[in-house]
């Protein structure tokens, strides 16, 4: 049987706790998530996101086919690991845990729709929705967006074909969920 060196790093990560650098965006290689391995298929992975500062920084789903480059136990992993204080990999196990298993784009919009999340989703087309899901039919999305100013402005439509990374109960993310 051949070897396939990304889902064994992708398992060792999951099961050891390896902390990971993950990039996905070509055009901009500045741009990358840190984190752990939460689960993952032959689709999409979940990663539980941590900061420079080593803060826990919510979970993201992303299309592991837009993973092109995976870094670990470099100078700047090692620097994170060294800044995070306290129980991370515990923290948020309750979300971690019912993630686990609805960890697919649709399963968390669903989810989200039906516990009332605030989610960041990332399109294709390089637009970033934040809002809570008003509605969904499986195939389109209707988000009702927040502003930068944490208010309601309006509604946005699109295709969960055109969705890239979905984010949810990062920093930024849970000040609003604690408004609305």
């Amino acid at each position: 049987m051949k070897k396939n060196l990304f889902k064994e790093l992708l398992l060792n990560s999951k099961h050891n706790n390896i902390l990971l650098s993950i990039y996905t965006d070509k055009d901009d290689t500045d741009k990358f998530l840190v984190g752990y391995v939460c689960e993952f298929d032959n689709d999409f992975i979940l990663i539980k996101k941590i900061t420079p500062n080593g803060v826990f920084d919510g979970f993201s789903s992303l299309l592991i086919g837009d993973v092109y480059s995976i870094e670990y136990n470099d100078s700047y992993i090692n620097k994170i690991q060294h800044n995070i204080k306290g129980d991370i990999i515990n923290l948020r196990k309750d979300v971690e845990i019912l993630l686990e298993s609805n960890f697919r784009f649709d399963d968390i919009i669903r989810l989200s729709m039906d516990m009332h999340y605030c989610l960041s989703i990332n399109s294709i087309f390089d637009r970033t929705f934040i809002g809570y899901i008003k509605d969904f039919d499986g195939e389109n999305i209707i988000v009702s967006n927040i502003d930068e100013y944490n208010k309601s402005d309006g509604f946005s439509l699109f295709k969960i074909s055109e969705i890239e990374r979905i984010s949810l109960f990062d920093v930024e993310l849970n000040m609003i969920n604690n408004l609305y």
